[in-house]
């Protein structure tokens, strides 16, 4: 590795291209294959003449291998595989070695890759630009144009963006009559529609909520296989029913929401996050007893499964710590409740988290 570079580095292409790429393959998954991978493709911009079709050919044959290999070696929430898939997806599409159907599943991929990460400055413009193509290539009703229109609402939503987001993803949704994967907006769209209501119009929170009742009925009966994507808008639904402060209601769509989860997905966050939006739903009943252990085990699973939380859920943490402060500020306990809120202002720190209200 340290020769090649060093050649490279010197402007002794030609040496450093079978030391790169002998460094390559011996590297495997070692981190450091990063590195060499820019370097090597460097060199060979270099050495290679791109207008020389053999030329170019060494090239693009060199970045699908390399796109690949980072594709499938590096971690899945890696922030820094979505910047090299990026680039090198890019330098593929500029040099035509990639048709559309290629380029769509790439840009796609990278996009999804930033959503994890919490990204959506990075996701949202690679989705329009996908979301363009799709319709200009494959035409309004494909399918794949539906797909592509509905993950990029998803992304508009999480940027904030709800007068955006809120139109792509009905659509998307009154698309799911005719292909029922189309389902997965409903947990999205509900968020935006909850975001966006005024809680004092008696008349939109009913629409609303008959709405949702609608959504949760059709994900029952279209998707009885799907119990994932069903606990998903339960959850979605007793969150609503949180803001309206419904606490009844929200408990009961929580619970089944968590029964789910317990059944199909018994390790994952979302679990202790549940049992933590349960305790709340109980504080706001006047059950503080039956609120506590439920509010101390959500937060303590979430804190035992911090590393799983992906950035755009980090506020998991917070908002759990802050439903403790509540707790025993409800029940009188000063001392507990200050605790709490140390706790809370640590994980914190100066500036304030971002809570999935906005």
């Amino acid at each position: 590795v340290d020769l090649g570079i060093n050649d490279a580095g010197s402007g002794r292409n030609e040496e450093a291209i079978p030391l790169l790429e002998e460094a390559r393959q011996g590297l495997k998954t070692d981190p450091s294959k990063g590195s060499v991978n820019a370097v090597l493709l460097e060199s060979y911009r270099k050495v290679h003449d791109l207008k020389n079709p053999r030329d170019k050919a060494r090239v693009v044959a060199l970045l699908t291998e390399i796109f690949a290999d980072v594709r499938g070696k590096l971690p899945e929430r890696s922030l820094e595989l979505a910047t090299e898939l990026a680039q090198l997806g890019q330098t593929l599409v500029n040099l035509k070695a990639w048709n559309a159907a290629e380029s769509f599943e790439s840009k796609s991929q990278i996009a999804g890759l930033y959503w994890i990460q919490g990204r959506p400055d990075r996701s949202v413009p690679l989705l329009e630009e996908l979301l363009e193509a799709k319709r200009s290539i494959l035409g309004n009703d494909h399918v794949d144009t539906s797909f592509a229109l509905a993950n990029l609402g998803i992304n508009y939503k999480d940027a904030g963006r709800l007068d955006q987001a809120i139109p792509l993803l009905e659509t998307a949704y009154r698309a799911s009559k005719a292909n029922s994967q189309l389902l997965l907006v409903t947990v999205h769209l509900l968020d935006c529609w909850s975001r966006a209501l005024d809680v004092t119009k008696p008349d939109d929170v009913a629409l609303l909520l008959a709405k949702a009742s609608e959504m949760v009925d059709t994900v029952r009966a279209a998707q009885p296989e799907d119990r994932l994507s069903l606990a998903r808008l339960l959850g979605q639904f007793g969150l609503t029913r949180l803001k309206l402060q419904h606490w009844v209601e929200a408990e009961r769509l929580f619970r089944e929401a968590l029964a789910l989860r317990e059944v199909l997905t018994p390790d994952e966050v979302d679990i202790s996050n549940l049992r933590s939006l349960v305790g709340e739903a109980l504080l706001g009943q006047k059950k503080p007893t039956e609120a506590e252990p439920l509010l101390k085990d959500g937060y303590q699973g979430l804190v035992d499964r911090k590393a799983m939380l992906a950035p755009r859920v980090a506020f998991f943490i917070p908002d759990a710590i802050e439903r403790l402060v509540r707790l025993y500020e409800a029940n009188g306990n000063a001392d507990e409740a200050a605790a709490w809120r140390r706790q809370l202002e640590a994980v914190l720190g100066p500036e304030s988290q971002t809570s999935k209200d906005g």
